[in-house]
């Protein structure tokens, strides 16, 4: 029987604000390693589902469109299964059952994802979280591994620990500084992507969210013509100063959680489940 801890994703598609339907999804190791991709769809919202439903409607897919096809150059992770290790898996809520109307688009970016991360082969920093290469099975790749941290940024200053504005600044930018070298840019830079497995040291994780330093991207839900990005507004164009200034968005946000803690006494600031001081805001 199929339990809520084996699924790796639930949305609720909606359009306009209007349901749509449910989707849900899964990477399940078979034996020998061997990952497929299992897909559901219901018509019918969260709150008005069983596990049974999920159970029922839960499906294997086939690897195309899934599961890109491996480049020869692209480095293949050792097989690690310990609590270090994390595998980022495709993100397949876009899957459609219809076979007449699936695309890539799910491949594509997994396979883009495994392109920008080749460029941190070679090249660990403490700062930012080790790549180990792809996943692959069957010849295509099936996730990006990469060393596993528990502790989040958020998580740290909502749990009132020490915060060392210095040494975490210091850390995210070389952290920062290491990827744009390497003609990364993270573009995602928040306390939610930003681990603090040590005491003060932080670490940038989901690096495969960034982009190649000087490509055009444009703005979310805008979608453009490949062939027009010669033309592109200079806004779309990817720089290292979407990240500097994410990182100091995050001193000034730092800042005020210590301005706020210096007003408030430590039974206010180290619950979790009652913080009230300064909120990160996109």
């Amino acid at each position: 029987m199929l339990s809520l801890q084996d699924l790796h994703g639930i949305i609720e598609v909606r359009d306009r604000g209007t349901f749509k339907h449910l989707a849900f999804w899964t990477i399940i190791d078979l034996e020998l390693g061997t990952n497929q991709a299992w897909f559901g769809k219901l018509e019918k919202p969260w709150d008005q589902v069983t596990v049974q439903d999920l159970s029922n409607a839960l499906g294997p897919t086939s690897d195309w469109g899934i599961f890109p096809s491996k480049s020869p150059s692209f480095t293949v992770a050792p097989h690690l299964f310990t609590d270090t290790i994390c595998t980022h898996t495709p993100l397949i809520c876009e899957y459609r059952s219809n076979l007449d109307n699936r695309d890539e688009k799910i491949g594509n970016a997994l396979g883009a994802a495994a392109s920008l991360m080749e460029n941190l082969v070679g090249h660990p920093l403490q700062y930012v979280a080790t790549y180990h290469g792809v996943r692959e099975r069957r010849g295509r790749i099936t996730g990006l591994v990469f060393d596993s941290h528990e502790t989040t940024l958020k998580k740290h200053v909502e749990s009132g620990w020490v915060i060392d504005v210095k040494t975490i600044m210091a850390g995210l930018y070389c952290a920062a500084g290491h990827l744009h070298n390497l003609g990364i840019v993270h573009c995602h830079i928040n306390p939610d992507n930003i681990m603090m497995p040590e005491y003060r040291r932080p670490v940038l994780v989901n690096c495969w969210l960034g982009e190649f330093l000087g490509t055009h991207v444009p703005p979310k839900g805008i979608a453009v013509d490949p062939d027009m990005h010669a033309d592109a507004p200079a806004e779309w164009l990817v720089t290292p100063k979407r990240d500097t200034d994410a990182v100091e968005k995050i001193r000034r946000w730092l800042k005020a959680v210590l301005q706020w803690r210096d007003r408030h006494s430590p039974l206010e600031w180290c619950n979790p489940e009652q913080y009230c001081g300064p909120v990160w805001e996109e």
